[in-house]
């Protein structure tokens, strides 16, 4: 009875040492200093992504770079242009005359409108015909492509090149009904990373609409899925959240307020109700 009891009181004393370790663990963990991000309602582009390929040897063309009258060609068929080269001169509506150049070095096969015809932004001038001339065929559902339009700027990301990206123009678009998917043609300059025959990821603004945006380094991936860390009482809490587009700086999410500050950086390290340090900007 007597060592029972004596065990009793031991009890109590392993309990408070216990708590007693816990405590110095807890002052012993060194406070990790953080950037903080703002969750902020921003425009965020609406796109359309597709996965095509780069074709060589096609016969693609110069585009006018503006609306106006086609005054004249500066080169005609079968002669060679160099890149930079003019190509036509076309009269604004309103403004100086603008000179079309050539992206790249190529023979001229043919001349696509009349002189004196109008003209908008993305018709097609001249066809080209060269070692350098490429195109890119990407196929976008049809619902798609009907809200595209020749001249507007098409995203190209290569894996061949995953750090770049290359700006490229809609150049032509080929619905086929059939089968409920569209061709769209985009031009493309030499560029190392973009060879013929490789795949290709196209991205298509479409619209841009308001949505609640984080910095891209704010989201981490846990078991419970996409979270941020708020930053409340000098202490980080997980926050899950639902991610929307990702743009290349922001990312739009949902399940979060405007305003709330967020941990930018040095996720790994983070931990739900871990106290940190706010790191003064600049």
């Amino acid at each position: 009875m007597l060592r029972f009891g004596r065990f009793l009181l031991a009890v109590p004393t392993v309990i408070a040492c216990a708590g007693l370790a816990q405590t110095a663990c807890a002052k012993a963990r060194p406070t990790i200093t953080i950037q903080v991000g703002h969750a902020r309602r921003t425009l965020m582009p609406h796109q359309a992504v597709a996965i095509g390929e780069i074709l060589p040897g096609a016969e693609p063309f110069v585009g006018a770079t503006a609306g106006g009258t086609l005054t004249a060609y500066a080169t005609g068929a079968g002669q060679r242009v160099n890149r930079g080269g003019a190509v036509a001169t076309i009269r604004p509506r309103h403004g100086a005359l603008v000179v079309v150049r050539a992206p790249v070095t190529a023979i001229v096969t043919r001349t696509l409108i009349p002189v004196g015809g109008h003209v908008t932004a993305g018709t097609g001038l001249v066809a080209l015909r060269g070692r350098n001339v490429r195109q890119a065929l990407l196929p976008f559902a049809t619902p798609v492509a009907a809200r595209c339009a020749v001249g507007q700027p098409v995203y190209l990301h290569s894996p061949l090149k995953p750090r770049g990206r290359l700006l490229a123009h809609i150049t032509a678009i080929k619905p086929d009904t059939k089968t409920g998917v569209s061709d769209i043609y985009t031009d493309l300059p030499p560029l190392p990373g973009f060879a013929p025959g490789s795949p290709v990821r196209a991205d298509i603004v479409l619209a841009e609409k308001p949505a609640i945006t984080v910095p891209s380094d704010s989201i981490a991936l846990r078991p419970i899925g996409s979270v941020v860390f708020v930053i409340r009482g000098g202490r980080v809490h997980e926050h899950v959240v639902r991610v929307q587009i990702r743009g290349r700086r922001r990312v739009a999410v949902s399940g979060l307020a405007a305003g709330a500050r967020v941990a930018a950086g040095a996720l790994s390290e983070l931990h739900n109700g871990m106290r940190v340090r706010i790191r003064s900007p600049g």
